[in-house]
């Protein structure tokens, strides 16, 4: 006679005991690697050397902690730019997959070079789509079909990608997203929400990032360059997660308004997309 199931709280606690454990064994090798990615100072996309292995460490735990990522996971990195988080989960994806793809073709180059060889399933993508700072381009995000098939990815990343979109490609994105995910994975997104208490705290707060010009229906902090940091409002904005057909599952507040208390610079939110059949949460 066959062994009965385990229950499902005890099934997800083990997850969740794996995971960490994976992210532990991460951290010990990304510290103890003398040759760690890092790209020339202001070369790609975030390439500032001082924070870029710090920040990728710091993301990979936020992606095992906050989002359930998995060491057998497929990613997608939306915007990766000069693969400051490829570089961390270089450590963590033993069984997984990456792939990240982004408008900045020299930073794309460097990623195929420096970090796709250092594992068999990175690859890295150039994407001609509009952006005025770094790919001038005929092609816009609000219309772009991401180039993968339905369910090929179990956890995508945006980290700081909506901050420099606006909400119609913010829309087509999230629609995009929840396409390519499969039933279960999840959105791992960052932006500068605003919301009743991040408006009153950014108002009040000398040292909070300002942003003090309307355009496209959100909040700009340059008003001369739009796309250099844009804040959306929290509700309309997890109104297209919805219609996209996401679930919010996680909301934490981030350091930008100056309050005291946050995860990290911009605010996080992960969207999962429900596996109707599953018998509970991520823990």
């Amino acid at each position: 006679m066959s062994s009965p199931a385990a229950p499902a709280a005890y099934t997800l606690a083990g997850e969740k005991r794996e995971r960490l454990l994976g992210a532990a064994r991460a951290l010990e090798r990304i510290e103890a690697d003398p040759d760690y990615p890092l790209p020339a100072e202001r070369s790609v996309v975030m390439a500032e050397q001082a924070s870029f292995k710090a920040i990728g460490t710091e993301f990979l735990a936020h992606f095992i902690d906050f989002g359930g990522l998995r060491p057998s996971d497929a990613v997608l990195d939306i915007g990766c730019g000069g693969g400051r988080m490829a570089a961390a989960l270089l450590y963590y994806l033993d069984e997984g997959s990456y792939l990240g793809f982004d408008v900045h073709k020299p930073s794309v180059d460097w990623c195929r070079k420096a970090i796709a060889p250092r594992h068999p399933r990175f690859d890295f993508q150039f994407v001609d789509l509009d952006n005025p700072i770094y790919n001038p381009s005929k092609h816009s995000a609000s219309e772009f079909a991401f180039p993968f098939e339905e369910n090929s990815f179990d956890f995508a990343i945006a980290t700081s990608l909506f901050t420099h979109m606006f909400m119609g490609e913010v829309a087509n994105y999230l629609r995009q997203v929840f396409r390519v995910l499969r039933p279960g994975g999840a959105l791992f997104c960052t932006a500068f929400l605003l919301t009743p208490s991040s408006v009153a705290e950014m108002l009040r707060n000398r040292g909070a990032v300002k942003f003090p010009a309307e355009h496209q229906g959100s909040l700009i902090n340059v008003p001369e360059r739009p796309a250099a940091a844009v804040a959306h409002f929290a509700e309309p904005l997890l109104a297209l997660a919805t219609l996209a057909g996401f679930v919010p599952e996680r909301q934490l507040a981030g350091l930008w308004p100056a309050s005291g208390a946050g995860v990290t610079k911009q605010d996080i939110l992960v969207l999962r997309k429900v596996d109707r059949m599953a018998s509970g949460p991520v823990v």
